[in-house]
């Protein structure tokens, strides 16, 4: 597991610096990044990367990714070969750097409130923007094609190696 959003007893701030999502933040058993050097040393060789989401009535939806490797140094994203039953939202962030409010592409970090992926017209997900739960807004923590804009009640990213 490489990400978890939802309602913990404490949540965490993904409104964070380069640093931050470099290097990982969180509480490994309740919200965290494991961060962005650690995810690309696990998949220097490839990984399959799976997304697991929930909604507020709790249903679940997932996407599931055959190929995923993060660059040196900006941590471009390479992802293809989607299956699920949750719609390819990460097509749009494919060979996208990673942004944060300090670095990359700060004008959508700072709007959307997170480190993210993020392509320069539209925001077909966002996993890392604010938790808001009950809310329907653009650039809360979102995956379009499953359930548009609605706050996902829960996030968990997970990889495993070829």
């Amino acid at each position: 597991v490489i990400q978890r959003r939802g309602k913990f007893p404490v949540q965490q701030d993904f409104y964070r610096d380069w640093e931050s999502y470099k290097n990982g933040f969180g509480n490994i058993s309740e919200e965290f990044w494991l961060g962005n050097e650690n995810i690309r040393v696990l998949c220097l060789k490839g990984c399959k990367i799976r997304f697991d989401l929930v909604d507020d009535a709790g249903q679940k939806g997932f996407a599931l990714y055959q190929n995923f490797t993060l660059s040196n140094g900006n941590y471009r994203i390479n992802i293809s070969g989607y299956s699920g039953n949750a719609g390819d939202a990460m097509q749009h962030q494919n060979n996208y750097a990673f942004s944060t409010k300090d670095k990359g592409n700060t004008e959508r970090a700072q709007r959307y409130k997170g480190g993210w992926w993020f392509e320069d017209s539209t925001l077909f997900c966002h996993l890392n923007g604010e938790y808001k739960p009950g809310k329907n807004e653009f650039g809360s923590l979102h995956w379009y094609p499953w359930r548009k804009f609605e706050n996902l009640a829960g996030v968990e990213i997970k990889v495993r190696p070829k």
